[in-house]
């Protein structure tokens, strides 16, 4: 048993059952991170997290409940002992998320924080792998980070395959109904060419090799044709030191509520309007530019006023900004409304989800939305529209994959055929 900070152990299961090892270190509250039944003496706080030390144990879900628990002990001034079987794997996971929850830390830098006390832990990979998850997520597990959705979305599809093909709790990560146009920064949607039903967005896309620019995972493009997860920890142990903003909060009270698993509060909210709104100032900069240029009077040139070889008539051409605005395909005539401007500039700034005209539709991540043809246990099908009274054919589905018209294999393959869909900017008021 070893004291990681004052008050924070980490132990073996026999530590635990030391009731005066754990009273002479004033321990009065116990996290077990295992199964089984755990005989502990009733006079300790007892928290059990039922957990498996097996890389494809989801030990992420954990993370919240369990910072917050030690948080909780520790500000009432109760020592906190968290211990697994063996005080390796599973309690060092945890602990770790603590300390990067509380500190600001990297995985990397956690996990030596904790072997200068205890050399000997070593958690698997897959705990490694979901560390680095929620490091990159911002200590948030919510199903508005489409790298924590990608994670649960190859569980569930593992699951699927080597099951009944009914859908796990991992299911509850799917990705939600795309936000009203006032609360994303994303513009660029697909919807129902039957009923104009917003299906999804950019974000929702899954990249398979378009020659278009990839689909962002936050800034991150993710390809759909996805190597696992676990192959992608490889990359992210040797990447940049940036650490994620922390959260605010926890240094006065921590509470369930605010570490909910949906986590859509207040915080996130805001950042959304910080990100549309620097998409809107960037546009709003563009179409002042563009006005300006237009407004500008061509620059006298020196030399004669008659042109005596075409050298000089095409760089006098050349350095008039109308008709460089018009090589560049801007509309000359002013908009006739504020709303139609925005339209234009979005168009701008927002290039279409597919380039590449070999796809044979928009790939997505399993939606909300699916949710009632994807819960009758079938391993394929058709996708329908979420609206009752259209429940228009869109595409297919196949938790084994679908095989895109570019001659790519995507698993799982939900595709949504592009002749069903009309892709659209959203204009921002």
């Amino acid at each position: 048993m070893d004291e990681i900070l004052p008050g924070l152990w980490i132990g073996d299961l026999s530590s635990a059952k030391n009731v005066e090892l754990l009273r002479e270190n004033k321990i009065f509250s116990i996290l077990s991170a295992m199964r089984g039944s755990i005989m502990i003496n009733q006079a300790f706080v007892k928290n059990q997290l039922l957990i498996d030390d097996e890389e494809d144990a989801d030990i992420m879900v954990h993370f919240l409940p369990a910072i917050t628990f030690i948080q909780t002990e520790l500000d009432k001034g109760r020592g906190v002992l968290v211990h697994c079987h063996a005080g390796m794997s599973r309690s060092a996971t945890i602990v770790a998320a603590y300390l990067m929850y509380t500190g600001g830390l990297t995985v990397e830098q956690s996990l030596a924080q904790i072997r200068e006390k205890r050399p000997q832990i070593e958690p698997n990979p897959g705990f490694l792998l979901q560390l680095e998850l929620f490091h990159k997520s911002s200590f948030r597990i919510s199903q508005r980070d489409k790298d924590t959705r990608l994670f649960y979305l190859e569980r569930t599809t593992e699951r699927v395959m080597n099951g009944d093909g009914s859908l796990p709790e991992t299911a509850n990560m799917f990705a939600p109904t795309p936000n009203t146009p006032g609360g994303s920064g994303t513009h660029r949607r697909i919807r129902c060419k039957m009923c104009r039903q917003e299906l999804a967005a950019r974000e929702h896309m899954l990249d398979h090799g378009q020659l278009g620019p990839a689909t962002p995972a936050g800034t991150t493009p993710t390809s759909s044709r996805r190597p696992s997860m676990k192959m992608e920890y490889a990359r992210t142990t040797s990447g940049s030191e940036t650490r994620p903003r922390r959260p605010s909060g926890l240094s006065n009270v921590m509470n369930v509520g605010a570490l909910s698993l949906e986590d859509k509060g207040h915080d996130e909210a805001v950042e959304d309007e910080e990100t549309e709104g620097a998409t809107i100032d960037a546009a709003k900069t563009l179409g002042r530019r563009l006005s300006n240029a237009l407004d500008e009077p061509a620059k006298d040139t020196a030399g004669p006023k008659h042109f005596t070889s075409p050298q000089e008539l095409a760089a006098q051409l050349s350095a008039n900004p109308k008709l460089a605005a018009l090589r560049n395909g801007i509309s000359m005539t002013p908009a006739h409304s504020s709303n139609a401007t925005s339209v234009k500039l979005e168009s701008i700034v927002s290039p279409p989800i597919i380039a590449n005209p070999k796809c044979s539709g928009y790939f997505v991540e399993a939606m909300k939305w699916m949710e009632p043809f994807l819960h009758n246990g079938e391993m394929a099908g058709k996708i329908l529209c979420p609206n009752k009274k259209c429940n228009a054919k869109l595409g297919n589905f196949d938790w084994a994959g679908v095989c895109c018209g570019c001659k790519t294999w995507v698993t799982p393959g939900f595709c949504i055929n592009r002749s069903k869909v009309d892709e659209v900017v959203v204009a921002h008021p």
